[in-house]
């Protein structure tokens, strides 16, 4: 069964992601809006649950975006991600900072909770231009 409950992502991330560094150095102080999240499905129509991220103030982001905590089941093991979306503000202020695929131009990024990349793309209007990919990755 991969359906999954917000309270049972909250579980997860409770057991698995709180106590691992919610900050690094030279990094922004992660906080989860639970209040906020919302279950629905991936593009894939898997069921994921959606959690809203925010930053406390310090540096500045010269792009705008979001970014959400993403929690799922896969083959009886529950997954997260970090979703991170950046585009231009006027799109983003349009689609109440949602991401629509058919006109979207930015960078779509997959990170685990360290921040580490996983998977990254870049759009235009909609359509994807290509992977992002780690130089350590394009070497091997």
């Amino acid at each position: 069964d991969t359906t999954i409950t917000i309270a049972e992502a909250r579980q997860y991330f409770d057991r698995q992601l709180t106590g691992k560094q919610l900050r690094k150095p030279g990094k922004k102080n992660k906080k989860t809006l639970w209040d906020k999240a919302l279950e629905l499905p991936d593009q894939l129509g898997r069921p994921v649950v959606s959690v809203p991220l925010v930053y406390d103030p310090g540096e500045d982001f010269l792009l705008q975006g979001f970014q959400r905590l993403l929690v799922w089941k896969d083959k009886g093991q529950t997954r997260s991600a970090v979703l991170e979306v950046l585009g231009r503000p006027d799109y983003l202020h349009k689609t109440g900072y949602a991401l629509r695929d058919h006109d979207f131009t930015g960078l779509v990024f997959l990170r685990d909770w360290e921040d580490q990349l996983l998977a990254g793309w870049s759009y235009e209007n909609g359509r994807p231009q290509g992977r992002i990919v780690l130089e350590s990755d394009k070497q091997a």
